[in-house]
């Protein structure tokens, strides 16, 4: 056997190793996680960030003599990690529709209606999956192109065009859920 295949031997124990214990710990790590992001839907993904962290370590588990607060203090660091970008991409999302929002208004009852829309829309916009809500800060926010977006992401061009169409679908569905409807410029 070469050195080759005897490193990625030792490599493939290592992370099958990490695995039984992740699996082992994965259920109480969850719940830390969920309760630090306040996002059910986030927990799965940055769970999998934990698992990679602690895979990349390779053989090193039996290095950690106390794995739990190892474990513990990678979630709760994951789990900020995540709530910083959430909020950044809101106060992007808030920016967004402030700015798209031009007052074209000749009343006071007008200027009273566009707010009320406006705030509407923020609403919605913050009701959206962060994925959605990630993918249109993207394009509108900060006003890249499908390939850059597409190169950030790892995703092809094609997909950011279903992920774009998705979330305009759903933006819109949100809105009309609270009766703003769309006006056709």
């Amino acid at each position: 056997m070469t050195n080759f295949d005897s490193s990625n031997t030792e490599q493939g124990a290592a992370t099958q190793e990490w695995a039984l214990v992740l699996t082992a710990h994965e259920s109480w790590l969850k719940q830390i996680i969920r309760a630090r992001t306040g996002e059910p839907q986030s927990v799965d993904d940055i769970f999998q960030q934990l698992a990679f962290v602690a895979c990349s370590r390779g053989d090193s588990l039996r290095e950690i003599v106390n794995l739990v607060p190892w474990f513990h203090r990678v979630a709760v660091v994951l789990s900020a990690r995540h709530r910083r970008t959430m909020a950044r991409s809101k106060n992007k999302i808030v920016r967004a529709a402030d700015a798209s929002l031009q007052p074209v208004v000749s009343t006071g009852l007008e200027l009273l209606v566009n707010a009320e829309r406006h705030q509407q829309t923020r609403q919605c916009l913050e009701i959206l999956e962060p994925r959605d809500r990630e993918i249109l800060v993207l394009k509108y926010e900060e006003r890249m192109s499908y390939r850059a977006i597409a190169e950030l992401l790892g995703i092809t061009e094609k997909a950011v065009d279903r992920r774009l169409d998705r979330a305009r679908q759903r933006l819109r569905t949100e809105l009309n859920r609270l009766g703003i409807h769309e006006h056709n410029h």
